[in-house]
């Protein structure tokens, strides 16, 4: 098991909590738009509750699915059921319209691409439909970048999102 030092990719950002808000099914936000297929050996549900790191897609062989990270009070943590993802907060993983990928509360945004299709590889990574490649765009917050499914500039790198385990240090 290795330990991840960076700092997990999705952090919560609100100051005071938020009261729990009911999701309804997942078939119920977008119907059929989920993209099609699954990489080979991915699971669309884990039995555990984990975060994401970025990496860079030179790392694809050093993603092993074994990875851990340290957990905080700001850690977002993340489940996947039935290929949809879920936060600490109630809400959902998906892609909207300008292809970024972000998790919004219910209802979710009126532009949602696809709110499930996700999956877990074996090793590891985090797939949309049959792909496991995102882009990461600087933002206009130092350090900070934001995920689409696809590249929407030439500044973008391709990234890979890696499901880690989650512990307290």
């Amino acid at each position: 098991m290795h330990c991840i030092s960076s700092k997990l990719l999705f952090m919560l950002m609100l100051p005071s909590p938020l009261p729990i808000l009911g999701l309804p099914d997942h078939k119920d936000l977008t119907g059929e738009r989920y993209p099609g297929g699954t990489p080979p050996n991915s699971r669309r549900t884990l039995d555990y509750q984990f975060g994401i790191i970025q990496l860079p897609i030179g790392e694809r062989d050093g993603a092993s699915g074994q990875n851990t990270a340290c957990t905080d009070r700001d850690t977002a943590i993340i489940s996947i059921t039935d290929g949809v993802l879920k936060d600490s907060r109630g809400r959902t993983g998906c892609i909207v319209a300008n292809r970024q990928f972000l998790f919004d509360y219910p209802p979710l945004q009126h532009d949602v691409l696809f709110s499930g299709g996700f999956s877990v590889g074996k090793n590891g990574l985090l797939a949309l439909g049959e792909n496991d490649v995102f882009y990461a765009c600087p933002s206009e917050r130092e350090g900070s970048s934001k995920l689409y499914d696809m590249r929407i500039a030439d500044y973008c790198r391709p990234v890979l999102l890696e499901v880690v385990k989650l512990t307290r240090c």
